[in-house]
């Protein structure tokens, strides 16, 4: 039996992600804390008892996130717009959903993570996209997004022609 308190807790093979340390919390207790800020880990963790004796067991962390940075590119009143966005450490097929606040009108976000659409309005918009995978890992973030200050020419008849140097 392994019944040595307290325990101590260290990784002997591997390393946590970066951002992560490992904390003891408790006198048989430990927790994986901080903000990773990339890739996904295997390590094996070792619970060491005051006589010495020890078990060890290997854990494996994934790191899941959208690639995309907010705010998304500016669209056009009445102009067709698409985005597509990204995910980093995923292992199986995504499913992209609006999880929190709206999207412009006219724009939608497909399964497989395209934004697009031809907004109507001119409003900004904050909402939240979440992406959950086969496996159940999921992340969410949230971005926003504005009109531009993009022009559009609506006189499709060509454009008189010009003289040179006469002013036009």
């Amino acid at each position: 039996d392994f019944h040595q308190t307290p325990l101590t807790f260290t990784i002997v093979e591997g390393d946590l992600p970066p951002g992560l340390v490992l904390v003891t919390t408790g006198p048989n207790t430990c927790a994986i804390i901080g903000t990773p800020t990339s890739g996904g880990n295997t390590f094996m963790l070792r619970a060491t008892g005051t006589d010495g004796s020890f078990m060890d067991k290997v854990y494996g962390i994934q790191i899941v996130s959208l690639a995309d940075s907010s705010p998304l590119p500016q669209f056009s009143q009445n102009v067709a717009y698409s985005y597509q966005f990204s995910t980093t450490g995923f292992l199986t097929s995504q499913t992209y959903a609006v999880t929190g606040g709206s999207l412009p009108a006219g724009l939608s976000l497909s399964s497989g993570g395209l934004l697009s659409g031809t907004p109507t309005g001119t409003a900004s918009a904050t909402f939240t996209v979440t992406v959950t995978d086969a496996t159940g890992n999921n992340c969410a973030k949230e971005f926003t997004i504005s009109k531009g200050l993009g022009c559009i020419i609506t006189n499709a008849t060509p454009l008189p022609s010009g003289t040179y140097p006469v002013a036009y």
